[in-house]
């Protein structure tokens, strides 16, 4: 009975070991590039052009994506700035365009298709100029539950 007793921990730590492992591997990333999404996108309420590429940024209003946090979360500027999001995490994050909200004990991303920067790998940037003054909430789809910010543009 002794080795019955023996055997039932290390089958529970070997499961606890694999849910971290697995738990892990779902916010981590791989050796692969993303692939590049060179879009440019104009909306109405925000006509702009978002790009990203493995550039760090130049002129203009920067954010940096750092330990699942987008710094700084609130940026103000003025209309016409381009901004630039520089992914400096392992792994993959997003910037998209719109809010998040609560959902039976997690959140939600809903996206309202201003911009979107497609899955950023590590060194990677995401660009988009803000042309008219607004509010501009914008969240990572993989993390919205820790990765939300927002750019004022003049307001």
């Amino acid at each position: 009975m002794k080795a019955q007793s023996r055997r039932f921990p290390r089958f529970t730590m070997v499961l606890v070991a694999a849910a971290a492992a697995l738990t892990l591997a779902a916010c981590g990333g791989s050796d692969q590039a993303a692939p590049a999404a060179e879009a440019t996108e104009t909306a109405p309420a925000a006509p702009a052009t978002g790009t990203h590429d493995g550039h760090s940024a130049g002129s203009g209003a920067a954010v940096e994506m750092r330990l699942i946090q987008f710094r700084p979360e609130l940026l103000e500027v003025a209309p016409g700035t381009e901004v630039t999001w520089t992914q400096n995490d392992a792994g993959f994050h997003t910037v998209t365009s719109g809010t998040v909200a609560p959902d039976g004990g997690g959140v939600t991303g809903n996206a309202d298709g201003k911009f979107a920067s497609g899955r950023l790998a590590t060194g990677q940037t995401f660009k988009f100029s803000f042309a008219e003054a607004g509010v501009y909430p914008y969240f990572c789809e993989i993390h919205p539950a820790t990765m939300t910010g927002e750019v004022r543009a003049g307001a």
